[in-house]
């Protein structure tokens, strides 16, 4: 019974939420987790999980998020890994932006899981470190996923949908010349 309880005690996920300012050169922050199992409450938000080389993380996110939900992303792959030993490398990426030669990175984090993932992640057992990029983005997909001709209407929704400034379009055809020349 004791052992159950403890059990359940070790499954508590302590997430520290840390900016993302500062340059690229700032070391990565460090965080303590004491998790062994993932939250059935995670704060993290909708991503997709590719698993390359066993210890190769690489998460895609739809957009943006401050960096204490990529953190959390973190945080919930440290306990959905937390029983298996090794030291686990995580690349954030936007699921947009990127090309078949490189990702759109959004963040950078490890984390260590035992002593052999101390020892190949050079931190901590039990720890893990975040790094955002600085100035990274999420550029909004556009309707037809590119690949076709769009009306300037969708391009206009597509800005207001990012955030953008937009003007109403505008109709000049009632400045052009009754007789269709200048004149």
């Amino acid at each position: 019974m004791r052992t159950a309880i403890a059990s359940i005690a070790a499954c508590t996920v302590v997430i520290a939420a840390v900016g993302c300012g500062g340059t690229q050169d700032a070391a990565p922050e460090r965080q303590k987790a004491t998790a062994t199992m993932p939250s059935t409450e995670s704060a993290a938000p909708s991503y997709r999980l590719e698993v390359r080389d066993e210890r190769y993380l690489d998460v895609f996110v739809d957009q943006l998020y401050p960096a204490a939900d990529l953190q959390g992303i973190v945080a919930e792959l440290q306990g959905q890994f937390a029983d298996r030993q090794g030291g686990y490398f995580v690349q954030i990426n936007c699921s947009t932006g990127g090309t078949s030669g490189a990702d759109n990175r959004l963040a950078n984090a490890k984390f260590a899981v035992g002593s052999v993932g101390a020892a190949s992640t050079g931190l901590p057992a039990g720890e893990r470190s975040f790094k955002a990029v600085d100035g990274a983005q999420c550029p909004v997909a556009l309707p037809g996923g590119g690949s076709e001709t769009l009306t300037a209407g969708q391009v206009i929704d597509a800005f207001v949908a990012a955030g953008l400034p937009a003007n109403a379009p505008r109709d000049n055809s009632g400045s052009a010349s009754p007789l269709g020349a200048c004149g």
